[in-house]
C-alpha cells in the first residue's frame, strides 16, 4: 500500500475507531471487521467454543464428517448454492460458500 494515497479510512492510528468507519466501506472492505475488538473478540469466542465441542466429540469416539452447514444468505462474496427441498416443493434451502457463517 501507497502511505501517500488518499485513504478511506484510518490506517496508522493504534485506537482508530473501526466503529466510525461508514458501513458500505466496512462491508467492501471486510478485513476492516477485524478492528473491531467485539467481531475480532466474537471470532476468538467462536473458535475456542468449536475446539472444544470438538476434542469432547473426540474423546467420546466421535467422528467429524464435513458437511454443508445451512445458514441465512449474505449479500458479499460468492453466490450462495440453492438445493430444492424435497418436504417443501418450490423452496429451496441454502448453502453458503466460503467462511460467512461467522
Amino acid at each position: 500500500m501507497n502511505v501517500n494515497q488518499h485513504c478511506l479510512f484510518e490506517i496508522n492510528s493504534e485506537k482508530a475507531d473501526i466503529e466510525a468507519v461508514r458501513e458500505d466501506l466496512r462491508l467492501e472492505y471486510r478485513f476492516l471487521d477485524l478492528r473491531n475488538n467485539k467481531i475480532h473478540n466474537s471470532i476468538l469466542l467462536r473458535s475456542k467454543i468449536m475446539k472444544t465441542i470438538r476434542d469432547k466429540m473426540d474423546e467420546m469416539g466421535f467422528a467429524e464428517i464435513q458437511t454443508p452447514i445451512l445458514a441465512n444468505s449474505s449479500p458479499e462474496g460468492a453466490r450462495d448454492f440453492l438445493v430444492p427441498s424435497r418436504l417443501h416443493p418450490g423452496e429451496f434451502l441454502c448453502i453458503t460458500t466460503g467462511s460467512t457463517t461467522i
